[in-house]
Order: C-alpha cells, then sequence, then structure tokens
C-alpha cells in the first residue's frame, strides 16, 4: 500500500467515477484503474463494487476510506509544514461554509480572500454540507476548519467554539400574506396560517426554529426543504409559506423579492455564526494561518 493507491482510491470514491477521479488526479484513467485494482489484489479485498452506473463501496472500503482520508491529511499536512519553513504555505486546505455567511458575517469572506492573496500555493476547497455536517466534517479529519450556525453546546468537547456573531431571526411572508399587515407575529400564528419554508436538517437554524416550536408546542406543516436562506425567501415571496431567517438575509440592500418582514414576539429566535476547529490547533499550517486572518478581522471589529 502506498500513498498514490489511497489518493486514487480515495478520489474514486469521491468522485464516484474512475473517469472523473483520473482527471482530478491528472493520470490516465487505465493507470488509476490498475493502481487501485493492485491495492485490492495486495490485500486481497474488495473495496469497491463496479458497475456501468459507477461505483460503490464494500463495508471494508468504507472502513479504509476513513483510515485513508486520515492518512492523506497527515501526510498532506507534513509537507506543508515543511514548505512553511521555506516561508511558503501550500497543500489543500478544506472549509466548511454556511450559506449565509456572506450576507451574515462578510468579514469571513474578507478574510478568505485576504488569505488566497497572500497565500496562492494553498489551494481552498469549500464546501457547504450544513453546520451539523461540518462538525461531523472536522471530527473524521475530513475538513480543516468550520463557520457553523450552532452555540457552543451544539459543539463536542474535541472541538474549539469562537462565537463570531449572532443575528435575530424574523419571519418573512408574501406581501398579501394575512398577517402581512402587522409589525410582530406569534410562532402559533404563523403555524395556523399556512405551511413553513425550511432549511434542511443539517443546518443549525433549522435546529434552533424546530426547538422553538417544540417548546410552544406549536405544531406547523414544513412545505419545502432548501439549502439556502435565499431559496426560503424566494418561496415566502411566491405564497408557499412563511419563513424564519437571520436579519441579516433581509436588509433592505440585499432583499430581491417583494415580501414582509415581520419580528417573531414569543420566541428569542436567534442565529448564531461560529469558527469551530480541532483542540486545541488545527494541525495543517494553512488551516492555523486563515484561523489567524478570520479570527483577528471579528477582535479588530469587536475593538473598534
Amino acid at each position: 500500500m502506498d500513498i498514490a493507491q489511497l489518493r486514487y482510491f480515495v478520489a474514486v470514491c469521491e468522485e464516484g467515477s474512475f473517469t472523473r477521479a483520473a482527471e482530478r488526479c491528472l493520470v490516465v484513467q487505465s493507470a488509476l484503474s490498475a493502481q487501485v485494482a493492485k491495492l485490492e489484489a495486495e490485500h486481497r479485498t474488495q473495496l469497491l463494487v463496479r458497475s456501468n452506473r459507477g461505483v460503490r463501496l464494500t463495508s471494508a472500503g468504507e472502513q479504509l476510506l476513513a483510515r485513508a482520508r486520515r492518512i492523506l491529511a497527515e501526510v498532506d499536512e507534513a509537507i506543508a509544514e515543511m514548505v512553511a519553513l521555506r516561508g511558503s504555505l501550500t497543500g489543500v486546505l478544506r472549509v466548511g461554509v454556511i450559506n449565509v455567511v456572506g450576507q451574515s458575517a462578510p468579514a469571513v469572506d474578507a478574510a478568505l480572500a485576504a488569505f488566497r492573496e497572500l497565500h496562492p500555493g494553498v489551494e481552498i476547497r469549500i464546501h457547504d454540507p450544513g453546520s451539523f455536517a461540518i462538525i461531523s466534517g472536522l471530527r473524521a479529519g475530513e475538513l480543516d476548519l468550520g463557520v457553523v450556525g450552532v452555540y457552543p453546546d451544539e459543539v463536542p468537547g474535541e472541538l474549539v467554539h469562537h462565537l463570531l456573531c449572532e443575528h435575530e431571526l424574523v419571519a418573512v411572508v408574501h406581501e398579501r400574506h394575512p398577517l402581512a399587515g402587522g409589525e410582530a407575529v406569534t410562532l402559533g400564528e404563523l403555524a395556523a396560517h399556512g405551511p413553513a419554508v425550511e432549511l434542511r436538517a443539517a443546518s443549525g437554524l433549522r435546529h434552533y426554529v424546530d426547538v422553538a416550536f417544540d417548546r410552544l408546542a406549536v405544531n406547523r406543516q414544513v412545505a419545502f426543504e432548501v439549502a439556502t436562506t435565499d431559496e426560503q425567501i424566494r418561496y415566502a415571496a411566491l405564497g408557499m409559506g412563511f419563513a424564519l431567517v437571520p436579519t441579516s438575509t433581509v436588509d433592505p440592500g440585499q432583499l430581491r423579492h417583494q415580501v414582509a418582514v415581520l419580528r417573531v414576539s414569543d420566541a428569542d429566535l436567534r442565529h448564531p455564526l461560529a469558527l469551530v476547529h480541532r483542540r486545541p490547533a488545527p494541525t495543517s499550517p494553512a488551516a492555523r494561518a486563515l484561523l489567524t486572518e478570520i479570527l483577528g478581522r471579528f477582535q479588530g471589529d469587536a475593538e473598534g
């Protein structure tokens, strides 16, 4: 088993295709396929099931994938450490970032842009599977840093939680919705006048909305589950239901739809944004540099 075989195997698993994996690894498909087959033959274990529809992992393949990712991360970090001693950063930086960051915490985007300019040799890969999936990715070693929408009590002890900012949640409804003429509504009133347009269950925002409805013993119908707050607002503007979103997403300069925005009067609904990483600090030099860049901007804002 060598590093190249592990890289090819992981690429096939993540791409779901030998063709796409070969393109990603910049090798011909026959060479990549041969190395993966050699890995299986050397250890007399089938790792992948091949078919016309693509590939899927066997149980042995699933176990190896988790370990292979950790091994490759350690190798990449070791290489990055040596390069960093020469005064430059390289390698792959894997960051989980939820969709509202650009609106709720623009300083994060500014930090990413500044980091990219300072360290052009680092390949930045951004993922948005939702806050709880980002946390799982950090625990599994699949991500280096995460910007998530949860408070510290939702983060396991092996991770460090830095609260960056938080925003109140407001209700968004169609401009001709029966409740649109008021300034404030209750969760019960919203649920009584139609369904909800919610974020997917993996999101921190959805978690806190669910908790608020459960605490008040209010049942609501969920009409749609979407991936972004922009989609929530868009469907609310079409009259498909109400949406609960952070105030940062409905600022006059950002709101692109004709909707009514209402304060929620019977629940203290807030959405946090936090930077999380493994304890005590990321092992990757690039991740540590980005961590410093982001925290420095928020500390500067707080002091200002």
